[in-house]
């Protein structure tokens, strides 16, 4: 029987070659794009699962609320961790987590700047799964002077040699053994590192590990036993920091390790986030996508109904069931399905280095594996299914008197149906087309909005080396440069400023107010160096000793701590007391995603960690030649690395951008298969109507007004459709926008732009086949059959 099937299934589609080519093309492309979304999608989902114990690991979050706000961070004190596991039933490891970030590493001639080192406790590798091809995991981090290297950075340095018993020099100051090789880490893990330390190396910089508990600079893990409530953990874990102490504020929380990296919520880990939100979306737009191609097939085969119903009839005759020939057209549907998956993972092939290039990620189709046989089973089993049944259904329940004959006519219900999920392609179309106006416009907004300071020819470098302890040397000979306009220097990357403090007191502060002010140390010539407006008061000045002790605050910092008149009124943070001397007007210091926060700047040499030259008009490039000459003079063991802070800025919406790219790709392949099925639809409809158009043309009829006739009803079914996607549109559109803390508006004409876009393209598609139809000769058309 199933072989029957599948003979008259490939005749019928070879006997409509038309019919068979849109068809495949539609759902071959639909399901590619498909397909691609939801590698994507899975690739999200995937974050740090590999790990054995990932059900029982958790990171511990800090909770603070403030008056103003509630912040989480994943930032921790040191001592946590042993508290943690000595006074908390429940817990069975904990392992400590801080990134080295930048260390020069040497092995004899081979002396690299390494940008991903982490300190961690020799628990770590116990409880994530980092496997180590070389060493033993349970003594690997116990020696403070041990190190463990990617397997690619062992292979950077020591190239086929076994590394295992080698020295490593770190930053020209101490010795490590090498006792290990690390696979490389998955790109599936919100923990990126090439090298990895025993976190008591931290008391060779005199850091105090076991007593510090103001110290929030360090995150914290632990692995649940097996069978614990984390719920009662979760409750005792809350209460350890008032336990400590009375007075603080502060809530500990066990957040989910595979849920770290979609959850926004946390902020300052310096670890590279998801975005829930997209994965909703692009989930969304891949069965959109996947519908739209459906939609053809149901559409074409409903509209080809005259042409089979005496095949149905005959066949109901000859003793046909009605199981028998929903079985029939049901294989057919899957037979088309199948067909046209085999291009799409094709398709899929090719075009995946592209994807991978577009999205930044390293998606992979292994045919070979079970879940991955499982799923596009799934999906051309679904596809096959929805594509197939409304067609199968209505052709196995037409009446053989009728058909024969010759008084069948496709019914009400038909065409109400085509023209109903014309209507639902054209609605995706325009959400598509609108969606892509109001991204790309956002993306646009804020690549453009103005940061509060002169972002432009700006070089900015990390301190390495000696240099910290010769800055002013440094900073005098740079500024001797004819290249350079300006030198100053800051705590952090303006771009992403991420230290912060809730203990600041200051005259006529309320009871009841308590903020978490941004904080940043900066030279003296900070503000004039950035062209950063002084409302009230002024910058910090060389000629004046006592800036030392002086503080500048941002406009927002003074509203939310409720100072009427802020200069000269008295401040005291980190055990320093200053007077406020200015008000900087606002500057963006993160992401334009958040609106900006308080935000106070002082003078502290010792927080110093990133120069910034101001080249002169014209001379970005001669300033980044004059600034290596003289860093190698200062300090020629490090390599010199540097970013322009224009740069920097548009790294911060990268994902962004590629959002922003994909949406426009999937809208055109969305609008490409809509019209792919009103291109078949019309020519069918055309087929239909050749006689009525005959008659029309010897009555008198002209071309443009036949053209009219057989365009106008699409034309009136993309404008119902624009009814129904503008407030659905509003509605998706906003709640995106919500993840800006600057947006646009969503402008009246955007809509209708993407409906009129969508009804040009229709007439197009529509219009060529309308044309041939009224060009047809009328003797033609009306010869009897």
């Amino acid at each position: 029987m199933l072989r029957n099937y599948i003979l008259i299934a490939l005749r019928s589609l070879k006997n409509n070659k038309v019919f068979t080519l849109i068809n495949l093309l539609g759902l071959a492309v639909g399901m590619s794009a498909s397909i691609l979304l939801l590698l994507w999608v899975q690739d999200e989902l995937s974050v740090d699962n590999f790990h054995t114990n990932s059900q029982q690991l958790y990171r511990v979050v800090a909770q603070w609320k403030m008056s103003n706000e509630t912040k989480h961070y994943p930032s921790t004190p040191a001592p946590l961790a042993t508290t943690l596991q000595r006074d908390i039933p429940g817990i069975d490891k904990v392992s400590r987590f801080s990134s080295i970030g930048r260390a020069l590493l040497a092995y004899q001639t081979n002396v690299f700047d390494e940008k991903k080192g982490a300190l961690v406790d020799p628990s770590f590798l116990q409880m994530f799964t980092f496997p180590l091809l070389k060493g033993n995991m349970h003594t690997a981090l116990t020696n403070p002077h041990s190190i463990l290297l990617s397997e690619s950075l062992a292979a950077k340095y020591f190239g086929t040699e076994d590394p295992v018993g080698k020295i490593i020099r770190i930053n020209n100051k101490h010795d490590l053994t090498v006792t290990g090789i690390l696979q490389n880490v998955p790109a599936n893990s919100h923990l990126s590192f090439d090298f990895l330390m025993p976190f008591v190396y931290l008391k060779e910089r005199g850091t105090d590990l076991e007593n510090n508990w103001d110290d929030y600079n360090y995150i914290t893990y632990a692995q649940l036993s097996p069978g614990a409530s984390v719920a009662a953990v979760n409750r005792q874990v809350g209460t350890v920091l008032k336990r400590r102490d009375p007075q603080n504020d502060g809530l500990l929380y066990l957040q989910a390790l595979p849920a770290i990296y979609l959850d926004k919520t946390v902020e300052g880990n310096g670890e590279a986030h998801g975005n829930l939100q997209y994965v909703y979306v692009f989930s969304a737009i891949g069965l959109f996508i996947l519908l739209l191609a459906c939609i053809n097939y149901t559409n074409l085969s409903t509209a080809r109904s005259a042409k089979r119903a005496k095949e149905v009839g005959l066949r109901k005759v000859a003793g046909a069931y009605r199981g028998q020939l929903i079985g029939q057209f049901l294989s057919e549907s899957f037979l088309m399905v199948s067909m046209a998956l085999l291009i799409a993972l094709a398709l899929v092939w090719l075009l995946l280095p592209i994807y991978n290039n577009l999205t930044g990620k390293q998606l992979t189709v292994n045919l070979l594996t079970g879940q991955t046989l499982l799923t596009l089973m799934l999906v051309a089993l679904t596809t096959g299914l929805v594509a197939g049944s409304y067609p199968a259904l209505m052709l196995s329940g037409l009446q053989p008197v009728k058909v024969l004959k010759g008084v069948f006519k496709a019914g009400k219900a038909g065409i109400t149906l085509r023209k109903g999920l014309v209507v639902v392609q054209f609605t995706l179309s325009i959400l598509m087309i609108a969606s892509t106006l109001i991204v790309s416009r956002q993306l646009h907004y804020i690549r453009s909005k103005s940061v509060g300071y002169d972002k432009e020819n700006v070089l900015s470098f990390s301190l390495r080396g000696n240099l910290d302890a010769q800055y002013e040397a440094f900073r005098d000979e740079l500024a001797r440069q004819p290249s350079v306009g300006n030198v100053t220097s800051a705590s952090s990357d303006l771009n992403d400023v991420n230290s912060s403090s809730s203990g600041g007191e200051w005259e006529g502060k309320a009871p009841n107010v308590n903020i978490i002010l941004n904080q940043l140390s900066v030279d003296r010539n900070f503000t004039q160096t950035f062209g950063i407006p002084m409302l009230v008061g002024r910058g910090f000045s060389s000629a004046m000793k006592t800036d030392s002790n002086a503080f500048i605050l941002n406009e927002e910092a003074v509203r939310q701590m409720g100072l009427q008149h802020p200069v000269g009124k008295r401040l005291t943070l980190h055990d320093v007391t200053g007077p406020i001397i200015g008000v900087a007007k606002n500057f963006h210091f993160r992401s334009l995603h958040e609106s900006i926060g308080p935000m106070v700047l002082f003078v502290s040499p010792n927080w110093r960690s990133r120069v910034y030259v101001k080249a002169n008009a014209g001379s970005a490039e001669a300033v980044v030649a004059a600034t290596q000459k003289v860093w190698k003079a200062f300090n020629p063991d490090y390599p010199f690395e540097y970013q322009f802070i224009d740069e920097s800025f548009d790294r911060l919406y990268r994902a962004d951008q590629r959002t922003g790219q994909l949406f426009n790709y999937f809208s055109f392949i969305a609008v490409f298969i809509a019209c792919l099925g009103l291109f078949g639809l019309a020519a069918y409809t055309a087929e239909q109507r050749t006689k009525e158009i005959g008659v029309r043309k010897v009555l008198g009829a002209s071309v443009s007004s036949i053209i009219t006739l057989l365009s106008g009803e699409y034309l009136k079914l993309v404008l119902i459709a624009l009814l129904i996607a503008t407030p659905i549109g509003w509605y998706a559109m906003s709640q995106w926008l919500t993840e800006f803390a600057y947006r646009i508006n969503i402008d009246w004409w955007i809509f209708p732009l993407a409906g009129m876009l969508a009804m040009v393209v229709a007439l197009l598609t529509v219009g060529t086949q309308s044309v041939k139809a009224a060009l047809i000769n009328p003797i033609e058309s009306l010869q009897v059959d």
